[in-house]
């Protein structure tokens, strides 16, 4: 069982892990920025009618890859960004049937990525190096399935796993046929929440955070190169993709938190992909002067629309720091102070302070001897806070895989 000795972060409101009941906000979105790689066009114009699983995006360069409605309703704002690229589509929650897929040919390899192209789900994969959507016709040397969290206010997987088993093990048994590599269901201590099998693994990680997150489970269990790309995915992906299989639909909402010192009732509920958070928060928040983020403490970003891939919601008072209000510092150079807290904030295999050093410096070549290709952005938010934010690595990060990329 891999231990990693992390930083145990404050939780001030942690949340009930019990499901309540809110009332939906009418609007949901979906945000191009989450879909790296992908040049998003419309498929769908303004006050279009969709149902859930339909499509309204899709990547101009293979089409095959599409963004789909998480509900039915109507189109209401298509915003268009840099490149002629959508950066942000709106639909107002309506009545219908959601789409129903054909899963008849999904048992072989071939029918089980047309499915979750036409579906949507393939965007839910992110592969490293680079963190992109996979293309279509990549194979992964490992498959990393995070079911585990670690961020203070976050969702309990194991209960909601344990509740639809069928689904997740049907979900990995889907993505044991995107190829022959282990697929790896990282998990916290406790009874094993998949079944295990030639090609699934299931591996406890026990410590605080970033024991929880895909960047410790890759370096640890299957370090990601150019030749031997990692695909992640987190758990809720895999419940969908179970779901979808075994019924020929998608779920229409998953579980996400609702916790911070500014929330009135911290707890869990079941909404739709892209909610509108703000108007969730304005009947959620316990004073007026609060923020809403979309992800954790360290991660979250502001804005109207619970994001992608994030499970939670944080409601913190308006003068609180994060991460994301020091980005006016973000690029500004200054001496990197080792402490025991930092070392430990890439977990247990990274040399973080030298790595950290040599982002700062732009040292390619050091930089990816020391495992950078298996890193991402969001690899890099602890020790961006437990430096002070002064310099945001995730940043530093980027410059160097964009340099790597182009070589």
């Amino acid at each position: 069982m891999p231990r990693v000795k992390g930083v145990k972060l404050p939780d001030d409101s942690p949340p009930r892990q019990e499901i309540g009941v809110a009332t939906l906000p009418d609007c949901v979105g979906l945000i191009g920025a989450d879909y790296p790689g992908l040049k998003l066009r419309g498929v769908v114009a303004e006050g279009d009618a969709v149902v859930a699983g339909q499509a309204v995006l899709h990547d101009h360069a293979l089409p095959e890859r599409v963004v789909v409605s998480p509900v039915n309703g109507t189109v209401e704002d298509i915003v268009i960004g840099a490149r002629r690229q959508v950066s942000r589509i709106v639909i107002r929650r309506g009545v219908g049937e959601a789409r129903r897929f054909d899963v008849s040919k999904a048992d072989t390899p071939e029918g089980q990525r047309r499915l979750m192209l036409e579906s949507g789900l393939w965007t839910t994969i992110l592969r490293r190096p680079f963190g992109y959507v996979p293309h279509p016709e990549e194979t992964p040397s490992a498959i990393v399935v995070t079911a585990i969290a670690t961020d203070p206010g976050a969702v309990d997987p194991a209960p909601l796993i344990r509740a639809e088993a069928g689904n997740f093990n049907a979900g990995l048994q889907g993505l044991g046929r995107l190829g022959s590599g282990p697929i790896f269901v990282c998990q916290a201590p406790g009874a094993e929440l998949a079944r295990i099998s030639d090609q699934v693994h299931v591996v406890p990680f026990r410590g605080p955070h970033p024991a929880g997150m895909p960047g410790v489970h890759v370096e640890r269990l299957c370090p990601a190169s150019m030749a031997h790309p990692v695909w992640q995915i987190g758990y809720a992906d895999v419940l969908a993709l179970g779901q979808l299989l075994r019924e020929g639909a998608l779920p229409p909402d998953r579980v996400v938190s609702v916790a911070g010192a500014a929330a009135t009732d911290p707890r869990l509920l079941r909404v739709p992909i892209g909610t509108d958070i703000e108007a969730l928060a304005g009947r959620e928040a316990n004073n007026p002067a609060y923020r809403v983020l979309s992800g954790p403490m360290l991660t979250g970003q502001e804005g109207r629309f619970l994001r992608r891939r994030h499970l939670q919601v944080s409601l913190i008072p308006r003068h609180a720091p994060t991460l994301h209000t020091r980005k006016g510092m973000a690029l500004k150079r200054s001496a990197l102070i080792p402490n025991a807290a930092l070392a430990r904030s890439l977990g247990p295999d990274f040399p973080a302070v030298a790595l950290l050093r040599a982002l700062s410096v732009g040292e390619v070549e050091q930089a990816e001897r020391m495992g950078v290709l298996g890193l991402l952005e969001e690899d890099m938010a602890l020790a961006t806070y437990l430096s002070g934010g002064i310099e945001d690595f995730g940043i530093r990060l980027r410059a160097i895989l964009d340099r790597l990329e182009a070589a």
